[in-house]
């Protein structure tokens, strides 16, 4: 069943999210320059965020059920535990989500897309599911990106394009 949802520009942003976070030392997820989110949280809510696809068409999602406790909207780094996932881990469940996102929204048909949105995010701006979708999927994603991008500069690393391009 294929519908117009751009899984292109899914695969586009999962490869900004990997590039961003690539050389990232683990020693460094956690720090918070100026309060700016850190990359564990980052990665932590983009993966959160994103399984509410997921669960919403029915499939069950992607890692611990702690991590809407720990990442989910309006929560903090200092209200964590001490252990958390390691970068690899948690760039293990963002692949493995973006796996199963991209055979499960395939499989959508352009009715499932134009129903009415159910979440209760935002109707008025979002009224349908395609709306909610290409946020979480697209639009979302990005802003905590461009967070990335911010926090590498706060901690000296260069701008992950320049990376990218290597």
């Amino acid at each position: 069943m294929a519908n117009s949802l751009n899984l292109t520009t899914f695969r586009f942003v999962l490869s900004h999210i990997t590039k961003a976070c690539a050389d990232i030392p683990e020693e460094q997820m956690r720090e918070q320059p100026h309060g700016v989110n850190p990359p564990v949280w980052i990665l932590g809510h983009i993966i959160t965020t994103t399984n509410t696809v997921l669960k919403v068409i029915g499939q069950p999602t992607v890692g611990p059920a702690e991590y809407r406790d720990w990442f989910g909207p309006n929560t903090k780094l200092d209200a964590m535990p001490a252990e958390l996932p390691s970068k690899s881990q948690l760039l293990g469940h963002l692949s493995e989500l973006s796996e199963r996102i991209l055979v499960e929204v395939s499989n959508l048909t352009e009715d499932d897309l134009t129903k009415p949105n159910t979440l209760g995010f935002r109707p008025e701006q979002l009224p349908t599911m395609r709306d909610v979708f290409e946020v979480l999927l697209f639009t979302h994603p990005m802003l905590h990106v461009g967070q990335l991008s911010t926090w590498r500069r706060l901690q000296g690393l260069p701008s992950y394009l320049v990376i990218a391009k290597k």
